[in-house]
């Protein structure tokens, strides 16, 4: 029987920043992950000549300084890839308002006090709270120290950070674009996660990989093995058990039983604890409470191929439309469409045929739960008509189309109901914290379920924080 120090479940980022942050340290380590390729959801796709990033729009958090690119930095895998900075980071279009997200906070700032210039007191004084809970949410994910008192804004939603300080409903709108995609209303999501999500944009910019962020996930899988990590693709994790000896005994699909002092998830939590553990060892309220935690919303995505060059067009590499400034309508519960648009090959060559173009859509669904529904050819259909307000003539120049909906992220992911960002990112999201520590002896959860957020930050700081714990750093 093989044994390790410790075996990870799951290849998502979450997962092998985890597992090289331990190798470099000298720790034995083997990734067993289901699927036949690494990433979750940083994959990229090939098709027709175009690539797709899967699900991600951009990465943010890379500036100089930024805990994400310390990380990275540490793993020396930023030299093996070519970032592309976006700015804008985004433009948002709203009846009537088209409003640019600079990747300078100063200067975002700046812009928005111009337009709506009676709230201009109030936007620093929001952006100041904003900064302080960003600042102190990453030190307490990596040390668990907070200066500023992050418990005043646990159980808050964004609508009450932003009405102590903003009057304008617009404004509020304009503040909210990113909620739709963290799956609730202004006044229903985390004023934490809410702020995290803008802020790690803001402060650490906006980036893509050229050629895919598959390229990201490659490099850091090369970095892990060359220090004699052990990655088995195709190969998930099938039963776990805590041992007498608080070691931890891994059944898996291809390669027998595992042994391993210790035990890191970064798969879906729920899916984990509720077929894959199988011990008396662990903590049985605690998973149930955790099995019985809502999840995040899902997405429907259409990949787009073109074949004429969109650079002729006054747009931006990464858009929101929203027809309401309506938070609620922000989420495609009636006929207010809302939607993300990445045009990746204004800023990238590589990823399209020459004089072609790629168009990715993201439709967050976010109020439907059931595989299946929304219809997901029914909802390309209508984002396409909606396109065509921005780019007359765009339907006759599809050479190439697929879409990607919850049953898909489902099946290349294993996050239930195809969940986006992990768990549902509402007001008791960082009040459960502690459900997900010490549920067994030597077990850890890495990734957006570790219950500090979704996204690629906090997936990738859960990693820096349980590999510290690991190595006793």
């Amino acid at each position: 029987m093989d044994k390790f120090d410790v075996v990870i479940a799951g290849a998502g980022i979450g997962g092998i920043v985890c597992g090289a942050l331990l190798v470099k340290k000298g720790v034995s380590v083997a990734i067993f992950e289901r699927q036949d390729k690494p990433g979750g959801c940083c994959t990229s796709f090939s098709a027709e000549g175009y690539t797709f990033d899967s699900c991600i729009d951009s990465i943010g958090c890379l500036k100089k300084g930024e805990p994400l690119r310390n990380a990275l930095e540490e793993l020396r895998v930023l030299n093996e890839i070519d970032l592309i900075e976006l700015n804008p980071i985004r433009r948002n279009l709203f009846p009537g308002l088209i409003v640019d997200i600079s990747s300078d906070l100063e200067q975002y700032q700046s812009e928005l006090k111009r337009i709506f210039p009676k709230e201009a007191e109030g936007i620093s004084k929001a952006f100041i709270v904003m900064n302080d809970i960003y600042t102190r949410s990453n030190e307490t994910i990596i040390s668990e120290s907070a200066g500023f008192d992050l418990q005043f804004w646990v159980g808050r939603t964004f609508e009450d950070l932003l009405g102590n300080y903003i009057n304008d409903p617009r404004l509020k709108a304009v503040l909210s674009s990113y909620c739709n995609f963290l799956g609730l209303p202004t006044g229903e999501v985390s004023a934490i996660s809410a702020a995290n999500i803008l802020m790690h944009y803001l402060k650490g910019g906006a980036f893509r990989v050229r050629g895919g962020i598959q390229k990201l996930i490659d490099s850091l899988i090369k970095e892990f093995e060359s220090y004699g990590g052990k990655v088995y693709l195709g190969n998930g994790v099938k039963k776990i058990r805590s041992k007498k000896n608080k070691g931890i005994s891994v059944e898996t699909e291809k390669s027998g039983e595992i042994e391993a002092d210790k035990f890191v998830s970064a798969m879906d939590l729920k899916a984990l604890l509720g077929s894959i553990v199988d011990s008396t060892a662990f903590d049985r309220e605690k998973i149930k409470r955790i099995n019985s935690l809502n999840v995040s919303g899902s997405f429907i995505i259409v990949y787009l191929g073109l074949d004429y060059d969109l650079s002729r067009y006054d747009l931006v590499s990464s858009m929101g439309y929203f027809s309401s400034f309506d938070t609620e309508a922000m989420l495609n519960k009636d006929d207010k469409v809302s939607f993300g648009i990445s045009f990746p090959s204004l800023l990238d060559r590589t990823i399209s045929p020459a004089g072609h173009s790629s168009v990715v859509i993201h439709w967050p669904f976010c109020y439907n739960k059931s595989f299946g529904k929304p219809d997901k050819e029914v909802v390309a259909d209508k984002l396409i008509v909606a396109l065509e307000t921005l780019i007359s003539g765009f339907r006759k120049h599809i050479v190439y189309r697929s879409m990607a909906d919850a049953d898909s992220l489902y099946r290349y992911t294993g996050n239930c109901q195809g969940a986006a960002y992990g768990w549902k990112q509402d007001t008791e999201l960082f009040q459960n914290l502690a459900l997900f520590r010490n549920i067994a002896d030597n077990f850890y959860v890495v990734g957006h379920w570790a219950g500090y957020g979704g996204g690629i930050m906090p997936s990738i700081l859960s990693a820096v924080k349980v590999a510290n714990e690991i190595t006793g750093r």
